[in-house]
């Protein structure tokens, strides 16, 4: 369980750690050892701890699993972390909830490449659009932009550009071989 990059842990019915990997005591700032038997409370800022507490709660009244989207402060403190959560309640050998399992994944740098990339697709959408010369000519393509599967058919050998002008603004400029001769 410490070779995962996935927060691995489980917690008694009263919230004290039973489990915790490496990646577990990377996030809570502690050693997976001085994570067992201690409150959850313990382990994270009262409103976190109240977060998570309610979450295991929705867990225990479903008797089933679920997932989870929370933004959380970072491990040392610095700004929100998006964590995917998977939790699921842990039964006994006679079939008693005795606690609540769960996996937490940080998918932040994920959200934030998926945000960089429409915004560069809505940069690139909007290039296209106040171009007046489009070569080579294709019915409707002034109205009808083309999918970036047929944009990576039509060109093989994209150059993009990123220059700053004398008073700080900085622009873009990605040349296509072509299917693009006017950035007017």
């Amino acid at each position: 369980l410490d070779n995962s990059p996935t927060a691995i842990y489980a917690r008694d019915l009263e919230g004290r750690w039973l489990v915790a990997n490496a990646e577990t005591g990377r996030v809570t700032g502690l050693d997976p050892s001085e994570l067992l038997g201690r409150p959850l409370e313990d382990t994270y800022p009262p409103k976190t701890a109240a977060i998570l507490r309610g979450h295991d709660a929705e867990v225990l009244a479903a008797t089933a699993g679920r997932s989870f989207d929370v933004e959380l402060p970072g491990p040392t403190g610095e700004g929100p972390r998006h964590w995917w959560t998977m939790k699921f309640p842990i039964s006994d050998e006679r079939g008693q909830v005795v606690g609540v399992g769960g996996m937490s994944l940080d998918v932040t740098e994920r959200d934030q490449a998926v945000r960089e990339l429409a915004a560069a697709r809505e940069l690139f959408e909007a290039a296209l659009s106040r171009s007046h010369t489009l070569a080579p000519s294709r019915p409707g393509f002034n109205n009808i932009f083309p999918t970036l599967d047929e944009m990576k058919a039509m060109v093989k050998e994209p150059i993009a550009y990123v220059y700053e002008h004398n008073d700080g603004l900085r622009d873009s400029m990605i040349l296509l071989n072509g299917l693009v001769q006017d950035f007017n």
